[in-house]
């Protein structure tokens, strides 16, 4: 139809031209140019309408878009081109694509049985939003407290030098610089003593006053053969401990740390986000009572006597996650320390068998429970990493931590 009303059109048109010419260009003097003039616009007009109508036409597969999609459903006050469904759980989304394209300009909304307003939606029935997540607490490394050797007050001989100079600290420094593979140190004060083993040539060892101010006497004895000792510098110094808690703060040769330790960096995770130290003591305590396992073989390397004048390395415990009790408790109190929390590596007797052992003692000004099973008091608490790790009924382990006959202190580091 659309080729045969043009053919009619042009040929009115030329119709119009030649009546024009016929009367001079007077187009009022001729009625037949008139008529002609009037039909054509008629037929101009219906002919322009056949075409805007045929012109809309639905998108084939080939041209991108799948016929399904162009479907159109309106309900109540609806706009035409959105699909709308009742039941969540069939929402269907028209701008999915084709494997071929996909329509343009269509939107879902999802109708919660009001018709009258298109706008209200909700999410499909399975949706899962997403979880809220808090960012975890921020890591911080302490600034812990360090030994020097600063030479104020010092005591030397020709194979060793004794450094008192932050007695009021609560700690003294020895280096041994002779010949000799094994030297023992006694710290004396009031009749008790205190005995240490420097095996490494030119290293410095940090030894505590943990007696409290008075007068020490510094011995250093060299080892001439078998059990045999050689006196090469002995001191009485008189110290005057500024604040007692200062021993149990500080690295010493027992519970040996540093700035950059493995067991302070550890130390520091466990206590992100904790606020204070009842907190951070608890999860110093479940960490190493979770983790570290007890070594029976250096136990009886040791009670033989085939491993001599054993000193515990905390980093060296954390990084083989097994040790004895000297272990667990220099681990424990290297830290707690960390922290800036006193604390005391005690060795003693534990029972009525009285069996040597090693524990700590711990400082706290907050009360709380450190486990489910115990609960922390002011002051000094007694907590024993080694026997509740291992045992199955932890709350018979916790009711001797206050049982004063059952912990018997013989020195503390």
């Amino acid at each position: 139809m659309t080729k045969i009303t043009k053919f009619i059109d042009y040929l009115l048109y030329f119709a119009i031209i030649i009546v024009y010419h016929m009367n001079g260009g007077d187009f009022l003097k001729n009625r037949l140019y008139i008529i002609i003039l009037i039909i054509s616009v008629c037929i101009m007009s219906s002919c322009s309408g056949t075409l805007d109508s045929s012109s809309v036409t639905t998108a084939s597969p080939s041209s991108g878009a799948s016929t399904e999609n162009t479907t159109t459903t309106t309900t109540g006050n609806k706009a035409s081109g959105t699909t709308v469904t009742d039941n969540p759980s069939d929402t269907t989304d028209t701008t999915a694509s084709s494997d071929e394209g996909s329509s343009s300009g269509s939107t879902t909304t999802t109708n919660n049985g009001n018709d009258n307003d298109p706008t209200t939606t909700r999410e499909p029935s399975g949706t899962t939003k997403p979880a809220t997540t808090t960012a975890p607490p921020r890591v911080v490394i302490p600034n812990v407290y360090v030994a020097t050797s600063p030479g104020r007050e010092v005591y030397t001989c020709s194979v060793a030098t004794v450094d008192a100079s932050n007695k009021s600290q609560g700690y003294i420094t020895v280096k041994y610089y002779g010949g000799k593979s094994l030297v023992m140190v006694l710290v004396q004060k009031d009749g008790e003593k205190y005995q240490y083993a420097i095996k490494t040539k030119g290293t410095t060892v940090v030894l505590p006053l943990t007696l409290g101010s008075g007068t020490y006497t510094i011995g250093i004895y060299e080892n001439i053969s078998g059990t045999s000792y050689s006196l090469a510098l002995q001191k009485s110094v008189s110290a005057s401990i500024s604040n007692s808690l200062s021993p149990f703060l500080y690295p010493n040769q027992q519970v040996n740390f540093s700035q950059g330790s493995s067991c302070v960096y550890k130390s520091a995770q466990l206590c992100a986000g904790k606020s204070t130290d009842v907190q951070k003591v608890s999860a110093i305590f479940k960490y190493v009572t979770s983790n570290i396992r007890y070594d029976t073989a250096e136990a009886n390397a040791i009670i033989s006597g085939s491993v001599k004048n054993y000193c515990p390395n905390p980093d060296e415990v954390l990084s083989t996650k097994k040790g004895i009790c000297y272990d667990y408790a220099s681990l424990f109190a290297a830290m707690c320390r960390a922290q800036g929390i006193p604390t005391k590596l005690v060795k003693g007797y534990v029972g009525s068998n009285g069996l040597y052992h090693a524990w700590n003692q711990v400082y706290l000004k907050n009360v709380g429970w450190i486990t489910v099973e115990y609960k922390a008091r002011t002051g000094f608490n007694t907590l024993d990493a080694t026997f509740y790790s291992g045992a199955s009924n932890k709350s018979s382990v916790t009711a001797n931590f206050t049982n004063t006959s059952y912990y018997k202190v013989y020195q503390v580091f």
